[in-house]
């Protein structure tokens, strides 16, 4: 069973790609700013582990090819039925029941922002003006001017999927813990 879980996070490394790179290509590109490659390195490493390639959500994607019916949980070879249906019954949860009732029901001036949206926002619902609060000389925040500004806000969508990637890590370590620990 050890042997099976090894191979399957090691494929599941392999099969996507490394969600740092992007950051590192963000502050190269957005910010016109050299990161030192050591540091650049240790982050996609960290963070690689860290993930061991979780994949995101699909919104209602279907499709009857492998790279689709693959793409759910990395592979449903590896899974058994129950986790793949317990991860579904979340899904459709999440999506269809969860979100709307947040969404409609204003929760933390959701309607200000747009229910599926991967971007920040200010508290009017703008696009957020990260380069109003970057101090261009030690690229670090400004809180003065961070607090004279807006707070960073989020879609309901992407603040429940962030947050639940983090409660998912946590449940598996605490899962490890409490069943393998000694």
């Amino acid at each position: 069973m050890k042997e099976h879980a090894l191979i399957t996070i090691f494929a599941s490394c392999g099969s996507s790609g490394v969600y740092a790179v992007n950051i590192v290509t963000i502050i190269k590109a957005f910010y016109k700013r050299g990161l030192n490659p050591g540091a650049a390195f240790l982050l996609v490493q960290t963070t690689q582990q860290v993930g061991s390639g979780l994949n995101g959500l699909g919104v209602a994607s279907f499709g009857l090819d492998w790279a689709t019916v693959a793409s759910f949980l990395g592979s449903p070879i590896a899974n058994p039925l129950y986790a793949i249906v317990n991860s579904f019954v979340g899904f459709l949860l999440l999506i269809y029941v969860v979100l709307p009732i947040a969404y409609w029901g204003n929760v933390h001036h959701a309607k200000r922002f747009p229910i599926f949206s991967s971007d920040t926002f200010d508290s009017t619902g703008q696009p957020y003006n990260i380069t109003r609060i970057i101090n261009d000389k030690s690229f670090d925040i400004n809180l003065s001017a961070y607090d004279g500004y807006s707070k960073i806000h989020l879609s309901i969508f992407f603040a429940f999927v962030y947050g639940l990637s983090f409660a998912t890590l946590t449940a598996t370590i605490s899962h490890v813990a409490l069943f393998d620990g000694q």
